[in-house]
């Protein structure tokens, strides 16, 4: 999947416990990523993801006991 990056991005300043790092610095010395950055994004890229997909879940099971009580 290709990934296109807009001009509208932003640095994020934000605090790591050094064991997390040294962890997340493996995966790129491996090969995983190309970066720290590369790692991040696609870890909130993921959890954005997951609770977007959750949301539709709920919405569903909303959506299915509201057509059960017709």
């Amino acid at each position: 999947m290709a990934t296109i990056w807009l001009d509208d991005t932003v640095v994020v300043t934000f605090k790591l416990r050094r064991e997390i790092l040294e962890e997340l610095d493996e995966l790129v010395k491996k090969g995983y990523f190309s970066s720290r950055s590369e790692a991040i994004r696609k870890a909130i890229i993921e959890l954005l993801n997951h609770y977007s997909e959750e949301k539709k879940s709920t919405v569903k099971k909303v959506q299915l006991k509201a057509t059960a009580l017709r």
